[in-house]
């Protein structure tokens, strides 16, 4: 009897330990997982692509929050655009829109506007912040020359399409469905967008 007593508690503790080395192994499986999806946002490719605007980043809710708080009480809800929050430099000439999907992620956002005007209904919810202007962590701005421009993301492959005295560069990763937008108008640059499509 004494001796089917330990068999029975050897069985129990080879159990204990086969379950608590299964329990480590699907953490670590996990672990692996997360920082693999965000790796998918911040991707360390040899080209350097805007992920960033005065230091807020693309789906960073870290970002978000370090740089201006719970912003959910500025939510605007449009139905062509999703959820967004309008931000605007200190003299509301240039507004950084920020956007996520319906359903996405609190304090999430996954593309970004560089504009110089945004519908008035928006100026209500408006956050004014102390920036003289917005730029991208890949040094792009309002107004900057096409040539500077060109300069700066001479590494990336952009495609050029002119409509009259408009020129868009535009580039596309498919590999994590980034995408991002260069409006020139008259070789000044009036519209920023970048991020991750829906």
């Amino acid at each position: 009897m004494a001796t089917i007593v330990k068999q029975i508690n050897l069985s129990v503790n080879n159990i204990i330990i086969i379950i608590i080395i299964f329990t480590l192994f699907i953490l670590s499986c996990n672990k692996v997982d997360k920082q693999a999806h965000f790796n998918h946002y911040t991707s360390n490719d040899s080209i350097s692509i805007d992920s960033s605007v005065n230091g807020i980043t693309l789906a960073d809710s870290n970002s978000i929050l370090n740089q201006l708080g719970d912003i959910s009480s500025y939510i605007i809800e449009d139905y062509d655009k999703g959820e967004c929050v309008i931000l605007s430099n200190k003299n509301k000439t240039q507004y950084l829109e920020i956007r996520r999907a319906y359903g996405g992620a609190k304090n999430e956002y996954n593309y970004f506007f560089i504009l110089e005007e945004v519908p008035k209904e928006y100026q209500t919810k408006l956050i004014i912040l102390p920036d003289i202007f917005f730029q991208t962590n890949k040094g792009a701005f309002l107004y900057m020359k096409e040539q500077d421009f060109l300069s700066r993301y001479k590494d990336l492959n952009l495609k050029r399409k002119i409509i009259k005295d408009t020129i868009i560069y535009t580039f596309n990763r498919e590999d994590d469905i980034y995408e991002s937008k260069y409006i020139f108008i008259n070789k000044k640059l009036v519209e920023i967008s970048f991020g991750y499509q829906d």
